[in-house]
């Protein structure tokens, strides 16, 4: 039987529990959870197990605009990266109670989610539909995210190239995060020790109007080699690419909340 795991970012049983039903209805075996806004406590990672399941056919999230805040943001994007770490995504189907969310306005790693509106007229065949739908081809990205994470150590994004070597890397965050710490090591893993090349800390780099505090090495990235870089707080969104001296520099945007 096919699987399907929701994730509702609002707390009402009265809206999860006519969805279950109604995925159950339609021969779906449902099940899911209801969402922890607090990521720097790792609340985001409860459910990875559950998603891991290769059975697990759709992953849908019910939430509209409101508890969309940059805080449940990032811990959706956290646990996105580490599922998409350990297995190809399962289709993502986005259900809005508002009906007024578009994927543009969705964090930049869930914006291939199917958008419906929760009132959707025959919502339990469009259900089935997308739970039957096949995982999208991976696509070769021009980078590499990923996310490390523990009690212990706290939370570290690794960044590198997707192809093509990094003469340096630099990694800025926007909001209420900040960089801890940086390193560079094997792809993979987090380094037990590391050598910085040229380390740079608390750079300001504007893109548009919005202002990134970034830290940068100028240590060759590879394929097989990583940076990575210790998060605290909550950010609004991370920028990183490769390193250069230059005003114009080629950079990537991982907006982590609601975009408007």
């Amino acid at each position: 039987m096919k699987q399907i795991w929701i994730t509702s970012l609002d707390k009402n049983p009265q809206v999860i529990g006519p969805l279950l039903a109604l995925a159950k209805q339609y021969g779906l075996a449902a099940d899911g959870h209801f969402f922890t806004d607090d990521p720097s406590k790792l609340a985001w990672q409860p459910p990875l197990e559950k998603l891991l399941d290769p059975a697990v056919g759709l992953w849908i999230i019910v939430g509209s605009q409101e508890p969309l805040t940059p805080s449940v943001g990032y811990g959706l994007s956290l646990l996105t990266l580490s599922l998409g770490q350990r297995r190809n995504l399962p289709p993502m189907l986005w259900l809005d109670p508002s009906g007024t969310l578009d994927n543009g306005q969705l964090p930049t790693l869930l914006q291939n989610a199917m958008i419906l509106p929760l009132q959707a007229p025959t919502l339990g065949a469009k259900i089935v539909a997308a739970a039957n739908r096949p995982a999208a081809p991976v696509i070769a990205a021009p980078y590499r995210m990923a996310v490390h994470a523990n009690e212990g150590y706290g939370i570290w994004l690794e960044i590198g190239p997707g192809t093509e070597l990094w003469d340096g890397s630099m990694v800025g965050v926007a909001g209420a995060g900040k960089i801890a710490f940086q390193g560079v090591g094997p792809a993979g893993q987090l380094p037990q020790k590391t050598v910085l090349e040229y380390p740079q800390q608390g750079l300001t780099l504007m893109l548009g109007t919005q202002e990134y505090t970034t830290w940068a090495v100028r240590n060759p990235i590879t394929t097989a080699t990583s940076h990575f870089v210790k998060i605290d707080g909550v950010p609004d969104s991370i920028l990183f690419g490769p390193y250069t001296a230059d005003e114009q520099a080629e950079v990537f945007v991982v907006q982590m909340g609601l975009i408007t």
